[in-house]
């Protein structure tokens, strides 16, 4: 059996990923992505996460993986190629 993920979140890592789950400018998906993570952070693990995100385990794992891999900017998906999209706040 595998090790389970845990995060360790800085005061100022949790602050900024409090305030990214909470904006109303935010995709929902970076919404979920940094409240798993603080969640995680606090000590929930990985089933009792997804249950209360209504999430699949597997989408909690790859991102708590992302945060591992790529630290704070884990909760954004990479720029893709091709035109960006005309989204607004107001939309």
């Amino acid at each position: 059996m595998p090790a389970p993920l845990r995060t360790q979140l800085s005061e100022e890592e949790d602050h900024q990923l409090r305030q990214l789950s909470l904006s109303d400018g935010q995709a929902p998906v970076v919404k979920l992505r940094s409240m798993a993570l603080r969640l995680n952070a606090d000590g929930w693990n990985v089933p009792a996460i997804a249950k209360h995100l209504d999430q699949h385990e597997q989408t909690i794992r790859t991102t708590l993986k992302r945060r591992q891999k790529q630290g704070i900017s884990g909760p954004w998906d990479a720029l893709r190629s091709g035109r960006p999209r005309r989204w607004q706040v107001s939309d």
